[in-house]
């Protein structure tokens, strides 16, 4: 199972691997889907954050609609993993020490990113992003800002790209 991200769904809809490109990609994913060979879910904060980065950028909705509907994508609903989202918010604030002397609004700026995560955590999924880590334990960092892959280090949840999620399906291009 694999819980995509905005960045992600914002490179394989319109940026790197549109469909009206890469059309084998997309059937060759399409057909994994079906076969149950991998199945993608999303958080609804990254459901509406994708929804507006699509205003933003004015890329047509019509790409990410088919992402969804070809490929089944799943949006969980913000109370299937609102406690979870709070016990991470309240597990980074704790225990990681940058982050500790900043205002409990700091975190609440990250809720799209740490609703996919909360989300992944719930149900074993590996969170698929496109954003870079610092590769860098975040309980010894100085640095207060958290990136996607260094979150689900810590908190042992598989992150990946897409890139891997291909080669996982042994897609060939």
């Amino acid at each position: 199972m694999c819980c995509v991200d905005t960045n992600a769904v914002l490179d394989i809809c319109y940026r790197y691997y549109a469909n009206d490109s890469f059309k084998s990609l997309w059937e060759g994913l399409e057909s994994a889907v079906i076969a149950d060979q991998v199945r993608f879910i999303q958080s609804e904060h990254i459901n509406k954050e994708i929804l507006v980065k699509l205003i933003q950028f004015n890329y047509p909705k019509n790409n990410y609609d088919d992402f969804v509907s070809r490929l089944k994508v799943d949006i969980i609903k913000s109370s299937d993993y609102a406690q979870a989202q709070l016990n991470l918010k309240s597990d980074l604030a704790t225990n990681i020490p940058s982050i500790a002397n900043k205002p409990v609004s700091f975190l609440d700026n990250l809720d799209e990113d740490l609703s996919n995560i909360s989300v992944a955590s719930i149900r074993n999924a590996k969170v698929i992003t496109s954003e870079q880590g610092f590769n860098k334990d975040i309980t010894k960092t100085k640095n207060p800002r958290l990136k996607i892959p260094d979150v689900c280090h810590y908190k042992n949840i598989s992150c990946s790209n897409w890139l891997e999620v291909f080669r996982h399906l042994g897609m060939k291009f």
